[in-house]
């Protein structure tokens, strides 16, 4: 049942998500940035996702060409960190202070970006 293939498609799959918490959507803002970086970001995540869920399958079918398609993908997503870094820095100069959204009470933002 849990065999080394059946846990390699699985961790590709998972791997592949983590490219979600690059969109837009999860950039802590409401609403969601827009532009062309977040754009780009939105397509290139996405793209590497499902990549990345192709890969898994693939591995799971035991097809011989997963480890391309892998590779693609997370070039996909390497290009993809280019305008999520140029997205966040669009972000940063209209707010200088995050928000913290955390409910714990803490001042680690605040602190944090103050000093800049």
């Amino acid at each position: 049942m849990w065999s080394f293939k059946n846990i390699l498609a699985l961790g590709l799959f998972l791997f592949g998500t983590t490219f979600l918490w690059m969109t837009a959507s999860f950039a802590g803002r409401v609403p969601p940035p827009t532009g062309t970086a977040w754009t780009l970001v939105n397509g290139l995540a996405l793209t590497a996702v499902a990549g990345y869920t192709v890969a898994g399958w693939a591995v799971f079918k035991t097809y011989s060409w997963w480890p391309t398609v892998a590779l693609l993908s997370a070039v996909v997503g390497l290009v993809a960190a280019v305008p999520f870094v140029v997205g966040l820095r669009q972000i940063r100069a209209r707010s200088p202070i995050p928000a913290c959204r955390s409910t714990c009470g803490c001042t680690f933002w605040a602190a944090s970006w103050s000093s800049r």
